[in-house]
């Protein structure tokens, strides 16, 4: 737990149980000014400074934009919408809430409707509808490291009494897309924080000290980019 605790970000705290209390109770070494639990700065791992293995670095490829239609003069009216697909009458209200009173005009609900309902995949309610980039044009990231021994960390324990919502935390990010089954050589440590205010639930954070020590810095700046004419 106190390692887990290393890993954490700056401002987060454990969920307190009976038993993060009993192994944290006399972990002095976390309390700053403000009473608030954070990395020593010198605790912080970082990359090493080293050559790139791969001098090409990670290769893009452009993204094909489609030619868009010019908005109507004159959209379908509110009032005929139809649920089709994920945009449905209670988001599309959802969404029409937010916009301050009298901010625009009916005939402006009209259009910002109709652009909804023909841009509908571009909104996402839930983690599953939010996905992952596509592989066509993002594909997998390999992290440059210097050589190394793989390494399998001990899991962290998860107190009993969030256990099933860190098991549903998992099971929604598997099924997301964002986590995947493994079978490779490595094991690093998974733990569980309290978001701020504390009823927004957990959130799982990754603890990846290990790879951190063996992955090459990256001190380039990103591709600029250009306007096309």
């Amino acid at each position: 737990m106190r390692q887990a605790l290393y890993a954490a970000p700056e401002g987060s705290t454990p969920l307190y149980t009976p038993w993060t209390n009993r192994v944290l109770e006399n972990e002095k070494i976390y309390q700053s000014c403000g009473a608030r639990k954070y990395k020593p700065v010198h605790r912080k791992v970082r990359p090493v400074p080293s050559y790139m293995p791969d001098a090409k670095g990670q290769e893009f490829k452009p993204i094909p934009l489609p030619e868009l239609s010019p908005l109507p003069l004159d959209p379908p009216s509110i009032a005929n919408f139809k649920s089709t697909g994920r945009l449905t009458k209670d988001r599309l209200d959802k969404i029409l809430s937010r916009i301050p009173e009298n901010f625009l005009k009916p005939r402006e609900i009209d259009l910002l409707t109709h652009v909804l309902q023909t841009r509908q995949m571009a909104l996402a309610f839930d983690d599953q509808e939010r996905g992952t980039f596509s592989p066509k044009y993002f594909p997998d990231y390999e992290i440059p490291v210097i050589e190394h021994t793989p390494w399998i960390q001990p899991p962290i324990r998860i107190p009993k009494a969030i256990e099933d919502e860190v098991w549903r935390l998992l099971v929604e990010q598997l099924n997301a897309g964002k986590f995947e089954h493994s079978t490779a050589s490595y094991r690093s440590r998974i733990f569980a924080v309290e978001k701020k205010p504390a009823s927004l639930g957990l959130r799982l954070v990754n603890d990846v000290q290990e790879l951190n020590k063996v992955t090459v810095r990256d001190s380039a700046l990103p591709p600029r980019p250009t306007a096309s004419s």
